[in-house]
């Protein structure tokens, strides 16, 4: 299995983990792959540049615990674009639709804490369980 982390799991494995949940945990650990996406680092960046979130720690930071976690970046790609268009999520939010437009491309999950994309028909996990 392949696992794309969505920003605010990746926040959670980084600076609180104990959100987590074991078996979100367990399935990390033995994923074939674990990816992050170049997007979500993006997203964080211009939130934490915005104050928009209060984050202890700056996009240099994110990028130093990605690696140290292991992680491997993942590049918004053509395939992943051309997806986009037929990606309807509930709220609409453009990170949120090209996340799992990368999940399709990639043949992988979206690990999340968003009730919304749960409730979604695309392959996501519950990041708390």
């Amino acid at each position: 299995m392949k696992i794309l982390l969505d920003s605010q799991v990746l926040v959670w494995l980084l600076y609180d983990p104990e959100r987590v949940g074991v078996q979100s945990v367990k399935l990390i650990e033995n994923a074939a792959a674990v990816y992050v996406s170049y997007l979500s680092l993006w997203e964080l960046a211009i939130k934490f540049s915005k104050n928009k979130i209060k984050m202890p720690y700056s996009p240099g930071e994110l990028l130093s615990g990605t690696e140290a976690l292991g992680l491997e970046c993942l590049n918004i790609r053509d395939d992943h674009l051309t997806r986009l268009p037929n990606i309807k999520t509930p709220h609409a939010d453009p990170f949120d639709r090209m996340l799992i437009a990368q999940t399709e491309a990639e043949g992988c999950y979206l690990l999340t804490s968003d009730r919304e994309l749960l409730s979604t028909k695309y392959k996501t996990l519950p990041a708390t369980t």
